[in-house]
């Protein structure tokens, strides 16, 4: 197997379906990945390759060792057709401001709902840098609920049937920057990010010169709070 080049990012729906118009295409595509400089065996160094397409394995010619080219990807021993991941990564990567499993479902033709969930549930843990550094600058943090409507709340930071979250998002000029969020344990007292709970889940990631102002907490009537910081660097975790 030569050397295959490895294609940039599609710039339309239109050049994407032409790239990858089916599972071949996919395969093509994370060989040149793999092996940018062609096919190389890790047992005997052979450079020689017979391609099982259907089990996404590369055998050696030479000593007869199989390697999987989705091996150590989130596609690893899947079942679900790899031109069906690449187009949930694409649609994943490109619709703003994201999208659901239930519009990935129905824009992929996908039957069951399970599918759709599992599919973006292994992208957005594939998007996660494991160096990713902390946040830095202005930085804004707030706080809120998760998990829709629920009449037994009785009010303010009550999370009856809800999780409480804080967000933190790096401020660049009108836009934003990178974002992260950490859930909240309880509701009670000053925001989780508050300078008055240094051991708070976004603090635990701060540098040791972070912090996130001197704002102090509105009350029980307020069911978010907002400030801002030119030091504060939170992360998510």
């Amino acid at each position: 197997m030569r050397g295959m080049e490895r294609l940039g990012f599609p710039v339309s729906i239109v050049d994407f379906q032409a790239r990858f118009a089916g599972d071949a295409a996919c395969l093509d595509y994370l060989a040149a990945s793999r092996w940018p400089q062609g096919f190389t065996c890790p047992a005997c160094g052979g450079g020689k390759a017979w391609v099982l397409a259907r089990r996404h394995l590369w055998e050696c010619a030479a000593c007869g060792r199989q390697t999987s080219v989705t091996a150590g990807t989130i596609m690893d021993h899947t079942h679900i057709p790899l031109a069906l991941w690449f187009w949930a990564a694409y649609l994943m990567a490109t619709h703003t401001p994201g999208i659901s499993a239930v519009h990935l479902q129905r824009q992929l033709g996908i039957r069951r709902y399970e599918t759709a969930w599992y599919l973006l549930h292994k992208l957005r843990r594939a998007m996660i840098a494991p160096e990713r550094g902390l946040l830095t600058g202005e930085v804004e943090a707030d706080e809120g609920f998760v998990g829709g409507r629920n009449s037994a709340r009785r009010g303010g930071r009550d999370r009856t049937g809800n999780a409480l979250v804080a967000v933190a998002v790096e401020v660049r000029g009108t836009g934003s920057g990178r974002s992260a969020c950490t859930h909240c344990p309880a509701p009670t007292g000053p925001p989780c990010w508050a300078s008055s709970r240094p051991r708070s889940p976004p603090r635990r990631s701060c540098t040791p010169t972070a912090g996130l102002g001197t704002g102090t907490w509105p009350g029980p009537g307020m069911t978010t709070a907002r400030l801002t910081s030119t030091t504060g660097s939170p992360a998510g975790s």
